[in-house]
């Protein structure tokens, strides 16, 4: 089924989705920062006022939707953004970032800002607020776009999904799967079985059927991003609607800024980011970020190791296990380790998302 669109513009809807990170307001402002940046200087280009094409998607209008958590107290609904409603010991991250975004005013037609603690929550306020927009870009705000390896605008994407019948496409992070090719030109789609929270672009009736012919936005349970991912992808699935990934290899187009750990990224300067001699230059402003995004991708593609989703939870894995073995502890819980290598007692966001090395560490700590 081909999608249509009668309007003389398309409206985006783009949500930055953020929240706090280990390292304090500064990794949150820097994390935004490069996520819009390279967002709006890649795949949120639009198509030149010259250009011939005759796309129905050739006049796109961006609006933006920033969501942050406001208070400690995890809250199932989303609510717009006042600074008195801010719990004290998130002032200056909410601060920090509405500043940041404010900066990003001219590549947007609106910005606004609402309180949301959770992902799923903020996804499921495109039904709730009734937003009336053609198709919805999700962004979370340690996600950077690759432009050499992306090579499409959200315009080249839409006409490829129009022409094919896809609901929802996905950026590739290097590790998808992906089955036959739907469209060659202007960009190649192909079928793949994983919905993600990754940044994907989806239509309007695509995130509708979400929020409305599934329960998935009325089941609390479900509020927590894996067991959400794989409860939309089950729906997907069972209802026949057309998934996809861009492009037609295992090339990663985004990179994983991984915020949880760019404090730790950033302490032992490993990485894309903190391991290029450019990033002391570049944190006190005598790099452009236009010059560090451009190291940062020539890092990906000469070393794609490095910019593997879960590069830094590995070698902090490693780490971990290293720093015991010196210390010869043993019969601790992981946290307590963690606690010791790091020099601090809050640690508690390093283990909130998936960690594929903690099983490695907490058998050393066992022998």
């Amino acid at each position: 089924m081909k999608h249509t669109n009668k309007r003389a513009q398309t409206r985006v809807y783009v949500a930055l989705i953020s929240s706090p990170v280990p390292g304090g307001a500064v990794s949150a402002q820097i994390l935004t920062r490069l996520a819009l940046k390279s967002f709006l200087g890649s795949i949120g280009q639009k198509a030149p006022k010259d250009s011939q094409s005759h796309s129905p998607h050739k006049g796109i209008v961006y609006d933006l939707g920033v969501y942050m958590p406001c208070s400690s107290v995890v809250k199932q609904r989303v609510s717009s953004f006042r600074e008195s409603d801010v719990e004290t010991s998130l002032h200056e991250y909410t601060r920090g970032v509405v500043s940041v975004v404010d900066t990003f005013k001219q590549g947007f037609e609106n910005i606004k800002f609402y309180c949301a603690g959770l992902l799923p929550v903020a996804f499921c306020h495109f039904k709730h607020a009734k937003l009336d927009y053609d198709y919805y870009f999700l962004l979370e705000h340690d996600w950077l776009m690759l432009p050499t390896r992306l090579n499409a605008t959200v315009h080249d994407i839409l006409k490829a999904m129009e022409i094919s019948g896809v609901d929802y496409a996905l950026l590739q992070r290097g590790t998808r799967p992906f089955t036959e090719l739907l469209t060659l030109n202007p960009v190649i789609l192909s079928v793949t079985p994983y919905y993600s929270n990754n940044p994907f672009l989806a239509t309007a009736t695509f995130m509708k059927r979400i929020g409305s012919e599934s329960s998935l936005c009325r089941n609390p349970k479900l509020m927590k991003d894996r067991l959400w991912e794989r409860a939309v992808e089950s729906f997907a699935t069972k209802n026949h609607m057309n998934i996809a990934i861009l492009g037609a290899s295992l090339d990663p187009q985004i990179y994983h800024m991984d915020g949880q750990f760019f404090k730790f990224a950033r302490q032992e300067r490993i990485g894309p980011i903190f391991g290029l001699s450019e990033a002391g230059e570049w944190l006190n402003g005598s790099v452009s970020d236009d010059v560090m995004l451009s190291a940062i991708e020539t890092t990906c593609l000469v070393n794609p190791g490095c910019c593997a989703p879960y590069y830094f939870r590995d070698i902090f894995a490693t780490k971990l296990v290293s720093f015991a073995r010196s210390k010869r502890l043993r019969g601790i819980h992981i946290f307590e380790l963690t606690q010791m290598y790091m020099g601090h007692a809050d640690v508690s966001a390093y283990f909130t998302g998936h960690f594929p090395g903690r099983p490695l560490v907490e058998t050393e700590l066992k022998s």
